[in-house]
Parts: structure tokens; C-alpha cells; sequence
């Protein structure tokens, strides 16, 4: 599981933290709308290296190994240790930046205040970079939406670019010879030369 922490400098809250569902394929585009990842980590669960295969260890600005009590605390403390090999030899996002790796236990009050601390430390000493991400976040989404908009035209619109893109598609069923690159550069031509 990861938790992204939104530090929230303009709208009147200190910080907004969001939960996703967990590693996966697209995970590490939740860094598109957040200043800062925390990646958290249960013992044992083979999370750890998962996460660096999938690309969330990039991205990951402070993590959490959790449930560091009882039976799994000797595993935790493993797992930590692996963490911050791994996070020796990545290359880090932020210059003056390396992701702290905290062991914590909910169970038992410990990491929390030491997360916190690093959570204030990153929104102190990173400002230029979150300012920066964000515009990055900004223009990405703008031209994000735009396509998504642009395309559900083309696709839906009923125009003469949708009767032109259903007679590209049938070509592309019928003619072996006829690319996907060649279709879609003749639908632009006539969106641009007629739009």
C-alpha cells in the first residue's frame, strides 16, 4: 500500500493524504497530482523489491516499513535494511533529498512523530522543487485533458471527421497494407485542413 501526502500550500489545508489501492502497472502516475510520495511497506510481503521492479521506489519520497512489532519486527528491520541499500544506488528525484526509510508499528504509537518530522523537513526544504513539480503537474493536465476532449470529439462527434475516421477504420480492417500511422495521419490532415 502507498500513501501520497499533498502538501497543500494555497487552498487552507497543511497537508492532504491520499491512500491508493497498492502497487500496480500505472501506480507511479499518482505522482502526477501529489508534492510528495510515501511509500509504505509491510514485512514479509515481498513489497519491497515489487516495488522497485514497478517503478515506485523512483518515486517514493519517504518510506515506511510497517507493522515493526511483535513477531514481524525482525522481519521489518530486514526489510528496512534492504530499502535503504536500494535507495543508496537509485538515483534521487530532488538534490538534497534522500528518502529516509522509518520503521513504524501503528500498534505501538513508534514512527509516526519521525514520519511527520520528515514529512515538514521535505514541505521546508523542497519548496522550489514542489513549486516546479507543480507547474510540470499543470501542463501535463492541460494537455491530458485536451486530448481526452479533442479525442472523444473524433470519436463521437457526429461529423464528418467521425464518418472519416469509420471509413480509416474499415480500411485498416481491409487493407493488409495499409498502417495505423497512415490512417491517422490522413484523419489529421482533414481535421487540420478543415477545421
Amino acid at each position: 500500500m502507498n500513501v501520497l501526502l499533498q502538501i497543500k500550500l494555497d487552498i487552507g489545508f497543511d497537508i492532504i493524504i491520499i491512500e491508493t489501492v497498492g502497487l500496480g502497472q500505472n501506480e507511479t502516475e499518482i505522482d502526477n497530482v501529489s508534492d510528495m510520495v510515501m511509500y509504505i511497506v509491510p514485512p514479509g510481503s515481498g513489497d519491497a523489491l515489487q516495488g522497485g521492479k514497478k517503478g515506485i521506489m523512483e518515486i517514493a519520497d519517504i518510506i515506511a516499513v510497517s507493522k515493526c512489532d511483535g513477531r514481524l519486527e525482525p522481519s521489518a528491520k530486514k526489510v528496512k535494511l534492504a530499502l535503504e541499500d536500494g535507495v543508496k544506488y537509485q538515483q534521487q528525484r530532488y538534490t538534497g533529498w534522500v528518502p529516509p526509510v522509518i520503521l513504524s508499528s501503528s500498534a505501538l504509537n513508534m514512527g509516526m512523530n519521525e514520519i511527520f518530522g520528515h514529512i515538514k523537513s521535505f514541505q521546508r526544504r523542497m519548496i522550489r522543487s514542489i513549486v516546479n513539480k507543480r507547474i510540470k503537474q499543470n501542463m501535463d493536465n492541460f494537455w491530458s485533458y485536451v486530448t481526452n476532449v479533442l479525442l472523444d470529439r473524433l470519436q463521437n462527434d457526429d461529423t464528418v471527421y467521425s464518418k472519416n475516421i469509420k471509413e480509416s477504420k474499415n480500411k485498416l480492417l481491409k487493407v493488409p497494407n495499409y498502417l495505423p500511422y497512415e490512417a491517422a495521419a490522413e484523419i489529421l490532415d482533414k481535421v487540420f485542413d478543415e477545421g
